[in-house]
C-alpha cells in the first residue's frame, strides 16, 4: 500500500510495454510508443558517446538507468542520475557498472569522486535532461535542474579556468624587472581605521557624494579600471588595485597611469605586463617573483581569488582596517542587465544578455543574473569577509543591488563610525617603502639574472633528458610486441631524474605545459592498455615534456634580454637604440616616459638624436593610449563585435522568459533591448515585444512584431519567430496561416514536418499529412519513432497494410525492437 507521503507523486502504472512509471512524474508520456522509442527519439546517439561523463538530471522514474543499462555504457563513459530525494527512494536502483546516483545536494561530490576533473580536462562533461525533468509535471524538477546547471557550470568553469596557468607563468617572466617589493610590507599599516574600496560594478556611482563628503576620514583602494570615474569625480586613491593578465586590463584601465605620482600600485605577480611596465610610479605586488622555488620569492599571505575585488579586499584586510566598505562590489548585473557603472565603456555598450544560467540573490531580495567568474568570486569573496571578521575586521556592502553574502553586513552609510586617519595615508605608506633609485634597481636587476641562469640550466638538462626518453620509448617494445627491459630500465631512470634532481622544475614544466600533458590522463583508468596504446601515451607524455620545457627555455631567454635591457636603462650613457628595440619588442612604447621620469638628467647624454627617438616612441603611446592594444579604451565608437557578444545569449533568454510567463523580466529585457543601439538588438526587440503582446492576448500586434523579427540575419531568431507566428496562428484558429509558417519551418529542418504532420493531421487534411510524414521518412529514414507513429496513424485509419509495412520496416532494420513486434503481433 502506497504511504500518504508517495501519495504526493502518486501510483506506479504499468503501461502495455512493461514500462512502470509514476503517474504524477511522467503522465502519459510512454503511453503511445513506450519508454524505449520516446529514449531513442529523444536522444539518439548522444547519449551513447564514448569517454563521456553524464550528469542527468532525473531518472524519468527509473526507465532512463534501465535504457542505458540495457543498451550499454560504451567504453570509458559514466552515468550520474541525479534525482529528487523523494523520487529517488522509490524507485528501483540496481548495482550498474557505470552507473550511479545521486540528490542534487550530492550531485558535485559524487561526480567528484567519480573522477569527474578527469572528464572535465579532456572536455567531455554532459548535462542532460531526463523527460520528466524537460516537462515538469513535477514542479520541483523546476528549481532542481536550474540549480544543478549553475552549481555544475560553475565548477566546470572553475577547473578550466585553472588549467590556463601559462600565461600566469608568462606574465610573472614578463614582469621580473618590475615585481621588486613584496606587498607583505603593508602589513598591519592602517590598524583600526576605515577604508573604501572601489569596484567598477553597477553600484558605484552611488557612494560618491557620501565618500566626497568622507574623504578626509577613509582609505581609498580602487581597481584601476575605475580610475576614470575617480578623475571625473576628483578622488585620488591611495592605492590601485590591478590583477588581470590580460591586454584589455590596460585598456579599460590607462588613466591610471595619471596617479602615478600620487598613489601606490598593489598588482598580482601576474598582471598584464603593459600595465606594470609603462607605470612608472611605486608599486609592490602579490605572490611570487619567480614560478620555481628561489630566495627571491616573498612568502605572501594572501590567496588571490577569481576577480581583481577579491585580492583588494585581502589587501585591506592585511593592512589592518577594522571597517571596509565595499562600493561597486555587486559581482551582479544591474535589474536592466549593466555590467558594470555609469561611466564605463562596457556601460555605453547597453545590457548584457550572456550567462542566463547564473544567478544569484541580492540584498534588495531580487535574483540578478551574474557571470560564472563573478558568481565564483561571490562565495569566495564571502569566506574572505568571514575570515576578516575573526581577525576584528568588519565589511560593509551599502548597494540593494549587490550579490547577498552572509558575512559582509548591508547598512546604511550615515550609521557608520569613522575614526580620525590621522597621518595621511601616503605619508604613512611612502614611510615603509624601500627607496626606488638606480643602484636598488640594478641589484635587483643582477639577482634576477642570476636566478635566470640557474633556471635556464635546469630546463636545459629536462629537455635533453625528454629527447632521450622519446628515442627510449619508440624502441620499448619490439617487432613482436614484447617488452624491452633495457629501454625500459632507461624509461625509469630518466623519470626518476626529472622527478628527483630536477623535480621542481619539472613540476613547473607540467604546470606551463599542462593542457598537453592532460592528453596523457584517462579517464577510464581501470581499462587495461594495449601495446599501442602505451607507446602513444608514452610519446605523448616526452613530447610535453620537450616542448614545454623549449617554450619555458624561450621566455627564459626573452625575460633576460628584457632584464639586460632594463640595466641599460641604469647606464650613465645608455644605448638609447637598444632600449628602443626592447621597448617596442614587447609593445610598451610608454617606458620611454618611465625612463624620462627617472633619467631626465641624462637626456643631454643621449644627445638629438636620443632625444627625437624618445619622442617618436612618446607618439605611439600617444596613440596606444587612444586605441589600446585590442581597442576597447574610453575614446571612439563601440566595435560591433563588443554589441554582438553582450547580445548573445539575448534569444535563449527571451525564450526562457517568455516560457515561464515571467512578464516582469520580458519589460525589462524589452527596455534594455529598446536602449541598445545595435542593429542587432531590432529584431530581438520586435521577437520580446511580441511575447509581450501574446501573454497580453494582443494578438493583431503579436504576429506584427513577429513579422518583423523575420528580418533579422539570425537564422535562429527567424527560425523562433516562424514557430511563434505558427503557434500563434493555431491558438487563433488562423489555420492556412499556421500551415504557411510550418511550411517555411520544414524547409529550414526536417524537424518541423513532423509538427506540420501533426498539425495536418489534427484539421483532418489526411493526404497531406501522409505526404509530410512521408517527406519525413525520407529525409530521416532511421526514425523508427517517426516511422512507428506513422503505422499507428495508418491504423486509427484502417489502412492495416500501411500500418504492417511501417511496423515491419523497423524490425527489418532492428529485429529486436521490441515495441515493433508488439504492435505487429497485436495486428494479428
Amino acid at each position: 500500500m502506497e504511504s500518504s507521503v508517495q501519495n504526493d507523486l502518486g501510483p506506479f502504472r504499468i503501461n502495455r510495454f512493461g514500462d512502470r512509471y509514476l503517474i504524477n512524474v511522467n503522465r502519459e508520456r510512454f503511453d503511445k510508443l513506450g519508454a524505449e522509442v520516446v529514449f531513442d527519439q529523444r536522444f539518439g546517439k548522444s547519449l551513447f558517446n564514448r569517454d563521456t561523463f553524464y550528469i542527468i538530471v532525473g531518472t524519468d522514474s527509473g526507465l532512463l538507468p534501465q535504457y542505458v543499462a540495457h543498451k550499454g555504457p560504451p567504453e570509458g563513459s559514466r552515468y550520474l542520475f541525479v534525482e529528487l530525494p523523494e523520487i529517488l527512494e522509490r524507485i528501483d536502483r540496481e548495482s550498474i557498472e557505470r552507473i550511479d546516483y545521486a540528490t542534487p545536494e550530492q550531485c558535485l561530490e559524487s561526480a567528484k569522486s567519480l573522477n569527474l576533473n578527469e572528464y572535465i580536462f579532456i572536455d567531455k562533461v554532459e548535462i542532460i535532461y531526463c523527460c520528466a525533468a524537460e516537462d515538469i509535471f513535477w514542479e520541483a524538477y523546476r528549481d532542481a535542474a536550474k540549480t544543478l546547471r549553475q552549481t555544475v557550470n560553475r565548477y566546470l568553469w572553475e577547473v578550466k579556468s585553472s588549467l590556463g596557468f601559462e600565461v600566469f607563468i608568462r606574465r610573472q617572466l614578463e614582469n621580473l624587472g618590475e615585481n621588486r617589493v613584496s606587498a607583505n610590507i603593508l602589513t598591519g599599516l592602517f590598524e583600526g581605521k576605515t577604508a573604501v574600496l572601489l569596484a567598477g560594478g553597477p553600484s558605484l556611482d552611488d557612494i560618491f557624494p557620501w565618500l566626497l563628503a568622507h574623504r578626509d576620514q577613509v582609505v581609498v583602494i580602487a581597481v584601476s579600471r575605475v580610475s576614470r570615474w575617480l578623475l571625473e569625480v576628483g578622488i585620488t586613491p591611495d592605492l590601485l588595485v590591478s590583477v588581470d593578465p590580460n591586454p584589455s586590463n590596460f585598456d579599460v584601465s590607462n588613466e591610471m597611469l595619471q596617479f602615478s605620482k600620487t598613489s601606490l600600485l598593489v598588482n598580482s605577480y601576474h598582471v598584464c605586463p603593459y600595465v606594470l611596465g609603462q607605470w612608472g610610479g611605486k608599486s609592490v605586488f602579490w605572490g611570487n617573483a619567480f614560478p620555481w622555488n628561489s630566495p627571491l620569492n616573498a612568502n605572501t599571505s594572501i590567496t588571490m581569488g577569481p576577480t581583481v575585488t577579491n585580492m583588494a579586499l585581502d589587501t585591506a584586510v592585511e593592512m589592518g582596517f577594522s571597517q571596509i566598505v565595499l562600493a561597486g562590489v555587486d559581482l551582479c548585473y544591474s535589474r536592466e542587465g549593466y555590467t558594470h557603472a555609469q561611466a564605463s565603456r562596457e556601460h555605453a555598450i547597453g545590457a548584457c544578455f550572456m550567462n542566463t544560467d547564473v544567478q544569484v540573490e541580492t540584498y534588495g531580495g531580487w535574483r540578478a543574473y551574474t557571470h560564472p567568474a563573478y558568481a565564483m568570486a561571490v562565495g569566495e569573496l564571502d569566506g574572505q569577509a568571514q575570515r576578516a571578521l575573526q581577525r576584528g575586521c568588519r565589511i560593509f556592502n551599502p548597494a540593494p543591488g549587490a550579490a547577498r553574502m552572509s558575512h559582509v553586513l548591508h547598512v546604511d552609510l550615515d550609521h557608520l563610525l569613522l575614526e580620525p586617519i590621522g597621518e595621511a595615508a601616503r605619508d604613512r605608506i611612502s614611510r615603509v617603502l624601500p627607496p626606488d633609485t638606480t643602484v636598488s634597481r640594478r641589484e635587483h636587476y643582477k639577482r634576477v639574472l642570476a636566478e635566470l641562469e640557474r633556471a635556464e640550466t635546469a630546463l636545459t638538462r629536462i629537455r635533453e633528458l625528454s629527447v632521450s626518453a622519446l628515442e627510449a620509448n619508440a624502441r620499448l617494445f619490439n617487432a613482436g610486441g614484447k617488452m624491452n627491459f633495457k629501454y625500459r630500465h632507461r624509461l625509469e631512470k630518466i623519470e626518476n631524474s626529472l622527478a628527483g634532481e630536477h623535480g621542481h622544475f619539472s613540476s613547473l614544466v607540467k604546470l606551463f605545459g599542462i593542457p598537453s600533458f592532460i592528453k596523457v590522463s584517462h579517464p577510464d583508468s581501470e581499462k587495461r592498455m594495449k601495446k599501442v596504446e602505451l607507446e602513444n601515451l608514452g610519446q605523448i607524455y616526452y613530447q610535453a615534456y620537450r616542448d614545454s620545457s623549449e617554450r619555458l627555455l624561450l621566455l627564459l631567454g626573452e625575460a633576460r634580454c628584457r632584464i639586460e635591457a632594463r640595466l641599460e636603462e641604469e647606464q650613465p650613457v645608455p644605448d638609447i637604440h637598444r632600449l628602443a628595440r626592447q621597448w617596442r619588442q614587447d609593445a610598451q612604447p610608454g617606458r620611454a616616459l618611465v625612463w624620462r621620469e627617472r633619467h631626465g638628467d641624462k637626456l643631454d647624454a643621449v644627445g638629438d638624436e636620443g632625444e627625437n627617438l624618445l619622442k617618436d616612441i612618446e607618439v605611439q603611446f600617444d596613440w596606444l593610449l587612444k586605441r589600446g592594444y585590442i581597442g576597447f579604451t574610453g575614446y571612439g565608437e563601440v566595435e560591433a563585435k563588443y554589441h554582438d557578444y553582450f547580445l548573445s545569449g539575448a534569444l535563449h533568454r527571451l525564450m526562457a522568459v517568455y516560457q515561464k510567463k515571467d512578464r516582469a523580466e520580458l519589460e525589462q529585457m524589452t527596455e534594455a533591448l529598446a536602449a541598445n543601439s545595435s542593429a542587432k538588438a531590432k529584431p530581438l526587440l520586435s521577437l520580446a515585444r511580441g511575447y509581450l503582446a501574446e501573454l497580453d492576448d494582443r494578438s493583431e500586434e503579436s504576429l506584427d512584431h513577429y513579422q518583423e523579427a523575420l528580418d533579422a540575419e539570425d537564422e535562429h531568431l527567424q527560425e523562433e519567430a516562424l514557430r511563434s507566428i505558427a503557434s500563434l496562428c493555431l491558438k487563433t484558429g488562423a489555420t492556412e496561416d499556421a500551415l504557411l509558417a510550418l511550411e517555411h519551418l520544414s524547409g529550414r529542418s526536417p524537424v518541423y514536418l513532423l509538427m506540420y504532420g501533426d498539425t495536418l493531421k489534427v484539421l483532418g487534411r489526411v493526404e497531406e499529412a501522409l505526404e509530410v510524414y512521408a517527406e519525413y521518412l525520407e529525409q530521416v529514414p532511421e526514425d523508427y519513432a517517426a516511422m512507428l507513429n506513422l503505422g499507428c496513424y495508418y491504423r486509427e485509419m484502417g489502412i492495416a497494410e500501411g500500418a504492417r509495412l511501417m511496423f515491419e520496416h523497423v524490425l527489418d532494420a532492428v529485429p529486436e525492437h521490441r515495441v515493433a513486434r508488439m504492435l505487429l503481433e497485436e495486428m494479428g
